[in-house]
């Protein structure tokens, strides 16, 4: 009897680690909905990540808007800015000609203290060109100095990735439940700020910003 009881726990930690792993490597199917985002013809030379939500639209990171112009998308396309919230770190584009071949479909629920995570982005650096995912989990809201809100999560992020996805695993597949915003800091004792790099600012009330003005 208790090699029996043994043999079923072995069969089902090797299946539990097969989903893991399954859910793990299928966040590949995401990686075409993740956007590069370029500025044009600003005189600025803005990088940032960005995620298709829809056949032309697009969200990025408010603070990658650097002026009202277009971006460049993937160096393929032209984007024009819809609209930013006056209270997220959020941007909505449209694409001024051609469609996108896959989007990303959005979270349609809470995210869960210390529910997984994967970010992906493009980070400014000429050595790696290409995105990189990273894992980590929610940790909870913040609120900064001037009042604003954000959502901490132990998930490295990189220059350059401001504006990419966050993906949580949901109802079987990947969704879209967040924007990755800044690395967040901390005060030392003689009041300079430090990095965390573990740690990152994410922005998760992507339903409210998309029907704002509706």
């Amino acid at each position: 009897m208790g090699k029996l009881l043994a043999l079923v726990a072995a069969v089902a930690f090797s299946v539990q680690i097969y989903v893991e792993n399954f859910v793990k490597d299928s966040i590949v199917v995401m990686y075409p909905t993740v956007l590069s985002l370029d500025t044009v013809g600003s005189g600025e030379n803005i990088s940032c990540t960005g995620v298709a939500i829809g056949q032309t639209h697009l969200l990025t990171a408010r603070h990658c808007v650097q002026h009202p112009g277009e971006i460049a998308v993937n160096k393929k396309f032209k984007a024009k800015l819809l609209k930013v919230s006056e209270t997220q770190d959020l941007a909505l584009y449209q694409l001024v000609d051609g469609k996108f071949d896959a989007y990303a479909p959005l979270l349609l629920r809470d995210v869960n203290h210390l529910e997984d995570l994967v970010s992906v982005g493009f980070p400014i650096s000429e050595n790696i060109g290409h995105f990189v995912t990273e894992e980590g989990k929610m940790q909870g809201l913040t609120t900064l100095n001037d009042g604003k809100h954000f959502y901490l999560m132990s998930v490295p992020i990189y220059p350059g990735n401001s504006g990419g996805p966050i993906f949580v695993w949901d109802m079987g597949r990947w969704r879209l439940a967040g924007i990755s915003v800044a690395i967040a800091g901390f005060m030392t004792a003689n009041w300079t700020i430090q990095l965390a790099p573990q740690l990152s600012f994410g922005m998760f009330d992507l339903k409210e910003f998309l029907v704002e003005g509706e």
